[in-house]
């Protein structure tokens, strides 16, 4: 203090630090930060707006002074006052300005952040592939990945991806092992044991996303399900919610069919919002013919959170096993104004049909084959033949023009169907 009021500069600027990181007395340390800078001491403009920034969040403040360092030569200030405009004030052209002067002085890091400039906000790709190749001949072991994903993504140069997502490798780059065995996926490469290899590296060095696409690998393309098994428990440690549902869908399927495994990951990622997850388990419930309170209520979930007619065909279903016919009706009736829906959907179509028959529902039933703007005469002409002798008399005529192979394997194997539905969904 008494150096500093003898006019030290090296004093005041000490002094300015030991107020704002020690006492956390800002207003004091703002005021020796800018009684050094008048006294001819620039790094202290630059310390001033640094507390402006980080400690006051005063950002206007902290612009005009990195501004006065700049104006001084000060390079760190020109490298913040670029940051400062692209992340905080979005002011990108003026970011660019303050960049490029930090370039010419050789700053490395603004010649990342002025490529990533170009790559993410003006998507001029060829100035990014400048700047990424000056960083990373200085050095900059960042910008070796983000040049591969430039030309992975953007430019579509897999050769030169590759050659870059190996060197970032080398260095240690975790997302470039990530990133390069997803290169290897892909049908440029299309090398799956060169992706596994690298899934493997990022994965032991504990990349949940690479567990994840490893799981995947092994489940999908090569078909070895205990390995994906491994791998998706690997990456539902950690917290992936993806990785649940995925690995309910692996134990629901004929490779392990277990329904009690398939129900805990699925509720697992219910929990976490995954709306696949709401609608499989409704229907996991309805296929076992059980919980179907619990059916209804994941169900509902899944139309809330995501509207499609997946999730739609799911609840009316359900609607009508919970014996809430009115609302299943109203549903399956909105859903089939999607004519696009209907031939994608026609199993579901004809199974909620089935069932509302199960449910006696016949006169209901009927309504949707007589409606002319709906192909169901067409598409599901036994069902509306057994529906016609279900409701007998009124359908007389019609069922004696019947063919006789219609009357026969057909129909009985329908009718089957629907008794065994009734018996079931009661």
């Amino acid at each position: 203090l008494i150096a500093a009021e003898k006019g030290h500069v090296g004093a005041m600027n000490n002094l300015a630090v030991l107020y704002k990181n020690q006492f956390k007395l800002y207003d004091k340390a703002a005021k020796y930060y800018l009684m050094a800078f008048r006294k001819g001491y620039t790094g202290a403009m630059f310390n001033l707006a640094r507390l402006y920034q980080n400690e006051l969040k005063l950002y206007d403040k902290a612009k005009a002074c990195y501004t006065k360092a700049v104006e001084k030569g000060h390079t760190g200030a020109m490298l913040n006052l670029a940051l400062l405009c692209h992340k905080k004030f979005k002011s990108y052209r003026e970011a660019e300005k303050y960049y490029l002067m930090a370039v010419e002085k050789g700053h490395i890091k603004a010649m990342l952040n002025l490529a990533l400039l170009y790559h993410n906000v003006f998507s001029d790709y060829g100035e990014a592939e400048k700047y990424y190749l000056m960083a990373i001949g200085e050095g900059d072991a960042n910008a070796t990945l983000k040049l591969a994903s430039l030309y992975h993504r953007e430019l579509k140069s897999y050769k030169d991806a590759e050659k870059y997502y190996l060197m970032a490798v080398k260095n240690g780059h975790v997302t470039a092992m990530l990133n390069l065995a997803l290169l290897y996926e892909e049908n440029e490469f299309q090398s799956y044991d060169k992706a596994e290899k690298y899934y493997l590296m990022a994965a032991e060095k504990g990349q949940v996303d690479a567990m994840f696409n490893l799981a995947l690998l092994h489940h999908r393309e090569l078909g070895h399900y205990e390995n994906a098994e491994k791998y998706y428990l690997m990456a539902v440690e950690k917290g992936h919610a993806d990785a649940m549902f995925n690995l309910a869908l692996l134990y629901e399927d004929d490779e392990f069919k277990s329904y009690e495994n398939a129900e805990k990951y699925y509720l697992m990622a219910a929990e976490r919002g995954i709306h696949e997850a709401m609608n499989n388990l409704a229907w996991l419930y309805f296929v076992q013919k059980k919980k179907k309170v619990k059916a209804l209520e994941y169900s509902q979930k899944a139309c809330e959170k995501v509207k499609n007619l997946t999730h739609q065909h799911t609840l009316s279903a359900i609607l009508l096993w919970n014996n809430q016919v009115e609302r299943a009706v109203r549903l399956f009736s909105e859903i089939v104004k999607n004519r696009d829906g209907l031939e994608e959907y026609k199993e579901d179509v004809r199974y909620f049909l089935l069932l509302l028959i199960a449910k006696k529902q016949h006169r209901i039933a009927m309504d949707f084959f007589q409606n002319e703007s709906l192909p169901f005469m067409e598409k599901y002409k036994p069902i509306y033949y057994i529906l016609m002798s279900l409701m007998g008399d009124e359908y007389s005529h019609e069922l004696r023009e019947m063919g006789e192979d219609m009357k026969q394997g057909t129909m009985y194997g329908i009718l089957q169907a629907i008794e065994q539905l009734g018996k079931d969904y009661r």
